[in-house]
């Protein structure tokens, strides 16, 4: 590749990244906004795996799952598709978009880490001690006031969106290690989801969503249906082959901050200062962590240790 395709490339995944980073933030924001007004969680699960389901039907009819298992197929879509969605979505009905940002996708790298430590034996460094420990503190900040004014409700609410990340972190390292493509997961998870949520909503709520607002239907449709999960996908894997997996994970590691900062204006929510602080030490165990597992790192610093002492020198000045 020459030099221009390479930084043609790299902007490409820049702008991907930066993609992803809006549509993760989108995301929640306009869940919290849904459960808000006009449409319950089961409404906008419903619609979630009802749309995605539909436009990955054809991909997995194509390529079927993969050489993939049925017991493992089923275990995926149970952790990434109701497993994640059910508690992430009842969380925004009494707690605030900033505390869904700072506790779900800012919790996601520290339970990859600990779980990859679990079942593929890697090393818990101290740096990636540091980065859990950091991120703990930031869950006791803004979780903490809600146990001293023993406001139950935010607090249970607050604990399903670690709830879904660790759901949605055990479906990442399945994945990687049954080595099941991204595409191929999104499929799987999309469409068995979609034939099991879809028929018990119907059963148990009817046809409930024809009574919402259609703009409100439109918005959280394509929204959740597409943007939120099959486009969003698309940029982030997109952005992984431009830039690797540690610097797209750096640069959507501003969730907790771009949410927290867009729902005062869009959601009237202020958070407290115990909040914000627990935010920026959510984000601060995310960089450290995301930093301590980049393996760029380690290929780094064995060159430089190859590396002959005369071109370090010249290298240093």
């Amino acid at each position: 590749m020459s030099a221009n395709a390479a930084a043609r490339d790299r902007l490409v995944g820049l702008v991907c990244a930066v993609l992803t980073l809006l549509t993760w933030s989108g995301f929640i924001l306009l869940t919290r906004l849904g459960v808000r007004s006009t449409m319950t969680p089961p409404d906008l699960i419903a619609l979630r795996f009802a749309i995605a389901g539909t436009v990955m039907l054809p991909w997995l009819l194509r390529h079927g799952l993969g050489g993939l298992s049925w017991p493992r197929a089923a275990v995926l879509a149970l952790l990434a598709g109701p497993g994640f969605a059910v508690p992430a979505f009842y969380g925004f009905i009494n707690a605030p978009a900033s505390h869904g940002a700072g506790l779900m996708p800012g919790t996601l790298p520290i339970w990859t880490v600990l779980l990859a430590a679990l079942v593929a034996g890697e090393r818990l460094t101290r740096l990636k001690s540091a980065g859990v420990m950091l991120t703990i503190g930031g869950i006791m900040m803004i979780t903490g006031p809600h146990v001293v004014d023993a406001k139950a409700g935010v607090l249970l609410t607050d604990l399903l969106f670690p709830a879904a990340s660790l759901n949605w972190a055990l479906y990442t390292v399945l994945a990687r290690r049954w080595s099941v493509a991204p595409l191929q997961s999104a499929a799987i998870v999309f469409v068995l989801s979609g034939v099991v949520c879809v028929p018990i909503y119907l059963a148990v709520w009817g046809p409930r969503l024809l009574a919402a607002p259609l703009d409100d239907l439109i918005v959280q449709g394509v929204y959740q249906g597409l943007v939120a999960t099959i486009v969003s996908l698309l940029f982030y894997m997109r952005a992984v082959r431009a830039l690797g997996a540690g610097p797209t994970t750096l640069i959507t590691a501003a969730v907790p901050g771009m949410v927290t900062l867009a729902g005062i204006p869009l959601l009237g929510e202020v958070p407290s200062p115990s909040a914000i602080a627990g935010i920026l030490l959510v984000t601060a165990g995310v960089v450290v962590t995301v930093v301590s597992t980049n393996p760029q790192r380690g290929s780094q610093a064995a060159a430089a240790g190859r590396r002959p002492r005369r071109a370090a020198a010249r290298t240093d000045t």
